[in-house]
């Protein structure tokens, strides 16, 4: 008699916990069309540096011990349920032809077997968000496989790595389908760069599965189908709990695509300016090369006033050691908050100006189209 009452306890748990970290303005459980994005104003001559790692790597050796391992399938497999609230979540997005841009992602909240399943795209038209898309569902709808990437929610496909052509080429490919009202994404990602993880301040599992990928496929709005090709990039990450909350600040996050190289940033905060820092240079179709932290330096150049929050607009980040080289000026030419009360979330839009090299080869970046993003805790 008491099973029945546990479970419903559970779930207004679980529930609770889910608005917590998600609820804003927006309406979880509608889409939302045509939605303006505030303009970028006030921008301040403040500058200020985070150049410098709090991880003694001479004395613990990391780069001997090489911390980003190559990916495994399972990685990028559903993790499973734990005894405690935890989040994970796999993450896509995509420039576009046409000017159109999109993120669409699917999130998993749960304690135990109780929780919530979150699809969501956004679709992007000039740097406007013109689609929003997002419906919870309850966890038992959910099926998930804990061997290689396979996603469906009430029966619907929603990520479906393709495991034949894996086996007979070794290629990571995924196809992306969500359609919601009349709204859809039927989109595939075919990876051409070498994928990796990284455990986060030995917690949080982050697995970078797809560091560049060629895109392709349809996005639907409003009933009409276009079809789209493009560049793209997908990771997924788990174990975030509350303790993440407590113990973490937030995170910048970068990744800038070329034509020959793909850079991807991340500076883990434990405060403004205490971090933990990660820099992995790609190269299509062949390896990767993690940056020592004491080479790279990140700089914030000027800042704006956002939702409440100071937060920067002009980033530089400078690399150099004896083999890799990089100095890129990055400016916001859109920001938008898709976050919450309680999590501070920026997606942004930059135009990149610089260059990348690696030994004799050289990739210059002219006003190049890049996003990233902005998590703050606190």
């Amino acid at each position: 008699m008491h099973h029945p009452l546990k479970k419903n306890i559970m779930i207004i748990i679980v529930t609770g916990l889910f608005l917590f970290f998600n609820f804003n303005t927006t309406n979880l459980f509608n889409d939302v069309n045509a939605s303006k994005t505030e303009e970028i104003q006030g921008v301040s001559n403040d500058s200020s540096t985070l150049s410098k790692s709090f991880v003694n790597h001479k004395e613990i050796g990391r780069f001997d011990t090489n911390i980003v391992q190559d990916i495994e399938l399972k990685d990028d497999a559903f993790h499973g349920y734990n005894d405690y609230f935890s989040i994970e979540w796999w993450y896509f997005d995509a420039i576009l032809n046409d000017d159109y841009d999109l993120h669409a992602g699917f999130k998993v909240f749960s304690i135990k077997s109780i929780g919530v399943v979150w699809p969501i795209f956004e679709i992007y038209k000039g740097r406007e968000l013109i689609v929003k898309i997002l419906k919870p569902y309850p966890l038992k709808d959910l099926s998930a496989s804990l061997i290689y990437p396979s996603v469906k929610v009430a029966g619907k496909s929603i990520i479906e790595f393709d495991i034949n052509e894996y086996y007979n080429t070794g290629k990571w490919k995924y196809n992306i389908s969500i359609n919601m009202k009349n709204h859809a994404i039927n989109l595939t990602f075919v990876g051409i760069t070498k994928g990796w993880k990284y455990m986060i301040m030995d917690r949080e599992g982050w697995a970078v599965a797809l560091p560049k990928a060629d895109v392709f496929g349809t996005i639907t709005i409003d009933g009409k189908i276009i079809n789209v090709t493009g560049r793209g990039y997908h990771d997924h990450n788990w174990n975030y709990t509350i303790k993440t909350k407590a113990r973490e600040w937030g995170w910048y996050w970068v990744r800038l695509t070329g034509n020959m190289y793909s850079l991807i940033s991340a500076w883990f905060l434990k405060s403004p300016f205490d971090f933990d820092n990660l820099v992995v240079l790609n190269k299509d179709y062949g390896d990767y090369i993690e940056i020592n932290p004491k080479d790279i330096k990140l700089f914030f150049l000027n800042n704006i006033s956002k939702n409440g929050a100071i937060i920067p607009s002009q980033f530089r980040i400078i690399i150099s050691n004896f083999s890799v080289k990089v100095d890129v000026l990055m400016n916001a030419t859109s920001i938008h908050f898709v976050g919450s009360p309680r999590f501070f979330y920026c997606r942004y839009f930059v135009n990149v100006t610089g260059f990348i090299s690696k030994d004799d080869d050289v990739e210059h970046f002219v006003d190049s189209l890049q996003m990233f993003e902005f998590m703050k805790f606190k």
